[in-house]
Parts: C-alpha cells; sequence; structure tokens
C-alpha cells in the first residue's frame, strides 16, 4: 500500500530511530493508492570491509603449517535494514534491524602435505 504524502519527508539529520519525518505521511482512504512514488527514498549502502592475513612456514621440503587469521566486517560498519514501513503502525520509521553480523575474527592452522 501507498501512503498518502502530506508533507516533507525529508529531515536535516538521519539517525537509525528517524530515518524520515514520519509526521509527513497519512493512510489513504480505503480502496485507493496514495501519491508517494516508488523508488523515492534512498537507504544507506552496504559498508563492509574482508581482509585475510596468512603465512606458511616450511616443515620440511613437502610439509608447510599455514596460519591465517581472517576478518569478517573488519571496521565493525553497520548496515541498519529498513525502517518499518507501515503507515498505521506505532513503530512507523523506526529502523529495529540490522543486515549484516558484527564483526567476526577467525585464527585457523593448517597443516599441508
Amino acid at each position: 500500500m501507498r501512503p498518502l504524502l502530506i508533507g516533507d519527508w525529508r529531515i536535516p539529520q538521519k539517525t537509525w530511530e528517524r530515518q524520515f519525518n514520519t509526521d509527513a505521511f497519512a493512510t489513504p482512504p480505503d480502496y485507493t493508492l496514495g501519491n508517494l512514488g516508488q523508488r523515492t527514498q534512498r537507504m544507506g549502502g552496504l559498508n563492509q570491509f574482508n581482509i585475510g592475513l596468512l603465512k606458511n612456514f616450511s616443515l620440511t621440503e613437502h610439509h608447510r603449517i599455514q596460519f591465517r587469521v581472517e576478518f569478517f566486517n573488519a571496521f565493525n560498519h553497520p548496515t541498519f535494514g529498513l525502517p518499518d514501513r507501515n503507515v498505521g503502525s506505532p513503530r512507523f520509521g523506526l529502523v529495529s534491524s540490522s543486515l549484516q553480523e558484527a564483526r567476526k575474527i577467525e585464527f585457523a592452522l593448517k597443516y599441508l602435505f
């Protein structure tokens, strides 16, 4: 259902709690579509940096040990989900989810022969 736009939905400073002016929207009359166009608002992009480091240690000519560490979302940058888009909901405009996990670090030791 498209909402009815009755004011300016832009705000100068976005926060994770308030992505747009929720007072600028209303529920359209029954059996009608609102006047808000599709794709009128864009959310923040995905910022995720994965880093992997490894070091090989030779034991003999054909045997090695490899130590590696991998950082997923290395800078721990959050990517928030979409805000609640149900105009009649008390949570309208509130972001309550994240699209990716927090930083994850994995260590590994591999024997190569």
